[in-house]
């Protein structure tokens, strides 16, 4: 697969009080190994919702693990 999948939809979610973002969704099966979403985003699949909240990065290894991690300026 070339390039990161397409959000399965988007809507809006509140990470704090001030005002909602627009979050993606995305199918984690479509995931391919590398790809990196930079937060806010939800990964869902059959067994579990996985939340990436702003300021993090989520990355898919080769093994179908998913990591979240702060991002550092």
């Amino acid at each position: 697969m070339d390039g990161a999948p397409e959000p399965t939809s988007v809507g809006l979610c509140w990470f704090e009080p001030a005002a909602p973002h627009q979050t993606p969704r995305f199918d984690r099966d479509r995931l391919p190994p590398g790809l990196q979403i930079a937060g806010p985003a939800i990964v869902e699949d059959a067994w579990s919702t996985i939340v990436v909240p702003p300021g993090y990065v989520l990355r898919a290894d080769a093994m179908g693990h998913l990591w979240i991690n702060e991002v550092v300026a």
